[in-house]
């Protein structure tokens, strides 16, 4: 009888201690993505937009428009409506991890990055000002180990130097929508798939 006592208790136990891991652990689940609830939600453009919270330090926000080829000749037009009034650097996310982060890799950009040309313009609607333009061969865009998303790396014009494409960064706001149009000119069959993101903000940002 004892026996059947201690092993109920055990069982009880168990599951309490489950119980509680699983709320913890959905907590921090919600608490990762969103920090007051909801989080930032006056995004109304195209792709998938997100808010990780007040707590990131960077990359708070993150837009994904989705795919792109850089093995085709072809055109792609975004919508970006409500962003947040914040930094937002534009670029393109690679499904290939920079050198820092690839043991063994030679140092330097693939080959192929100087046979793929990619234009992006950013229009802000309305004014019709032209917020930055950039028409580079992918070799002339920086290239970083730094994105938002888990083993890839990200292309982006800073425009610090004469020999880097222009900076794609801008300062958003709510009242203002715009267009971002990319145009790809490829010459190549080695290219990684990509996507274009927009990210910014965090308690780190100026």
């Amino acid at each position: 009888m004892t026996a059947k006592i201690h092993i109920k208790r055990l069982v009880i136990g168990a599951t309490t201690v489950l119980a509680i891991t699983a709320l913890l652990g959905l907590n921090a689940c919600n608490d990762s993505g969103h920090t007051g609830h909801t989080g930032y939600t006056g995004y109304t453009g195209d792709g998938a937009f997100k808010d990780h919270g007040k707590r990131a330090a960077s990359m708070r926000y993150v837009v994904d428009l989705g795919a792109i080829d850089l093995e085709a000749d072809k055109e792609y037009t975004f919508s970006l409506s409500g962003l947040p009034a914040t930094g937002l650097t534009a670029g393109i996310c690679l499904d290939l991890q920079h050198y820092f982060e690839t043991k063994g890799a030679a140092h330097g950009k693939p080959e192929w990055f100087d046979k793929v040309k990619v234009t992006m313009v950013l229009i802000e609607l309305g004014s019709n000002k032209e917020v930055f333009k950039i028409e580079e061969p992918l070799s002339r865009y920086t290239w970083t180990n730094g994105s938002p998303k888990p083993a890839t790396s990200f292309l982006y014009g800073r425009g610090a130097a004469a020999s880097e494409a222009a900076s794609s960064s801008f300062e958003s706001g709510a009242p203002n929508a715009y267009q971002l149009t990319i145009k790809v000119e490829s010459e190549t069959e080695d290219a990684v798939p990509g996507s274009i993101i927009l990210y910014g903000g965090g308690w780190k940002a100026p």
